[in-house]
């Protein structure tokens, strides 16, 4: 089996178990225990109050900011999208041949695709020297929602390995990403990705 197929498979058992946790969250109205983060507060803020049909709920890490949302999957899914595309956005060496990218195109839009595409296109590989950066998304931060829930911004705190040429030992850093989402009829897409 190819890596193409493999991580294809990866990516549907993980878009198959984000939906089975948003299918639990729906039915039971809060979070399963699985889903619980025991070192933060709960997620759903505010007295119970139905607010025109929306459920208050708090971004983590945003400082006591509501984000409003129709679907309390909402921001669970944009969570999980950008926490998994910046991990792989970010994971890649010059001997991998851009697969990391590549394998991103399904949650992508086509703008990012095209820019993507130009990317890939602009750059040479140096295949003589090895380079490779190992990232791993630690948090992420939903900053903004658009009031038709069809754009977000997501800032993902990640931890950064990096290996190059000779070296016995990795150069260890954190860097954040700022992500655009948008939702389409396919669901969110990542439209931008900035490296901060």
């Amino acid at each position: 089996m190819s890596r193409r197929k493999k991580i294809i498979i990866i990516v549907a058992v993980l878009l198959g178990v984000l939906a089975l946790a948003v299918l639990l969250i729906s039915l039971s109205g809060k979070a399963p225990l699985f889903l619980i983060n025991e070192s933060e507060p709960p997620v759903v803020q505010g007295s119970g109050e139905n607010l025109g049909g929306r459920e208050n709920v708090a971004a983590p890490g945003a400082g006591g900011t509501d984000i409003l949302t129709e679907s309390p999957s909402t921001q669970s899914t944009l969570i999980a999208i950008a926490m998994t595309f910046a991990e792989r956005f970010g994971s890649f060496s010059n001997e991998g041949n851009y697969e990391n990218l590549t394998d991103l195109k399904a949650i992508m839009t086509d703008n990012m695709k095209r820019w993507t595409d130009n990317y890939i296109a602009s750059n040479n590989v140096d295949l003589e020297n090895f380079y490779g950066v190992t990232t791993r998304a630690l948090s992420a931060e939903i900053i903004t929602l658009a009031d038709d829930e069809r754009q977000a911004q997501v800032v993902v705190s990640t931890q950064r390995q990096e290996l190059a040429g000779e070296a016995k030992q990795a150069r260890v850093y954190y860097q954040k990403i700022l992500l655009n989402l948008t939702q389409g009829g396919d669901g969110w897409k990542v439209d931008g990705a900035t490296w901060q």
